[in-house]
C-alpha cells in the first residue's frame, strides 16, 4: 500500500482514492484490500468484512484473505 493518506491516518480522504480506484475497476484487488484495511481502522468493521468478502471472492486461494 503506498498512499500518501493512508501514512497520514488521514483514513477519509485514503477510503475516497481506494473507492475511486475501485470505481474505475471493480476487480481491484489491491484497492479492495486497502480499503478492507482502512475501514477496519476507522472501526468500520462491517464495511471491512464486506471489503474482504468481496477480495474473497476474486482471490480464494490465498489464506490472508480467507472469511470463516
Amino acid at each position: 500500500m503506498d498512499n500518501i493518506h493512508f501514512r497520514k491516518e488521514d483514513y477519509v480522504k485514503a477510503k475516497e482514492y481506494f473507492l475511486e480506484a475501485i470505481d474505475m475497476q471493480s476487480d481491484c484487488i489491491e484497492a479492495i484490500y486497502n480499503l478492507g484495511i482502512v475501514n477496519f481502522r476507522m472501526e468500520a468493521i462491517y464495511e471491512a468484512i464486506h471489503a474482504f468478502e468481496k477480495l474473497n471472492s476474486f482471490v480464494t486461494n490465498i489464506p490472508e484473505v480467507f472469511i470463516r
